[in-house]
């Protein structure tokens, strides 16, 4: 109960409101990546540090406490940005793998 009463006395006034309006839980920890899919053809990582590898068939992302590897064809980075990553392709697949000592 107490924890509850901590988190809840960090969110500001907006965020309270904001929350209960939309009924959608609010973004608290923003060193762990946060992934939006579309299906199989599009993923949008918010919190990419940066790109550790490009290619056709395979992107990978530093995501600070995770490395996140897509697999698939005709991959493409659509956007890059401190704020939102936007890979597009048919995606095959997702790995994720932890950094020791990043992050968390």
């Amino acid at each position: 109960m107490q924890a509850k009463n901590k988190e809840r006395s960090r969110q500001t006034p907006v965020k309270r409101i904001l929350k209960k309006a939309i009924n959608v839980p609010m973004l608290t920890d923003i060193s762990v990546p946060h992934i939006q899919s579309e299906g199989n053809t599009e993923f949008i990582v918010d919190g990419c540090r940066g790109i550790i590898e490009y290619e056709q068939d395979r992107i990978t992302l530093d995501a600070d406490s995770l490395v996140i590897a897509f697999t698939g064809d005709n991959m493409e980075l659509k956007s890059y940005s401190d704020i939102e990553t936007v890979i597009s392709g048919e995606i095959f697949s997702v790995e994720f793998r932890s950094q020791r000592g990043k992050g968390h």
